[in-house]
């Protein structure tokens, strides 16, 4: 009858562990997850001559050009224009 007892303690104490751990885990994870770096765009040298704003509703975002600006550095524009996947700097409307 003890054994019978015992079996459900230890599984009430896995599962407190088990809820621990889990609840460190997904603490660390999203901890890891929120930590974004800066978009590649930023290091681009004299990207400010090369990119635009526009409105998208109640913000303002950045674009590039549809024709690289006369202030823009050809290799900066390369550089902008080259950026792939999420880097990519969308194209101006």
């Amino acid at each position: 009858m003890n054994k019978n007892r015992a079996k459900p303690i230890a599984f009430k104490r896995f599962h407190t562990f088990a809820f621990i751990f889990g609840t460190l885990c997904a603490t660390v994870t999203v901890g890891h997850a929120a930590t974004v770096l800066p978009p590649k765009y930023l290091s681009v040298l004299d990207f400010q001559q090369c990119i635009s704003k526009q409105s998208a509703g109640s913000y303002d975002t950045v674009c590039l050009p549809v024709a690289r600006p006369a202030q823009c550095p050809k290799s900066s524009w390369r550089e902008l224009s080259q950026l792939s996947g999420g880097q990519k700097v969308p194209r101006c409307h």
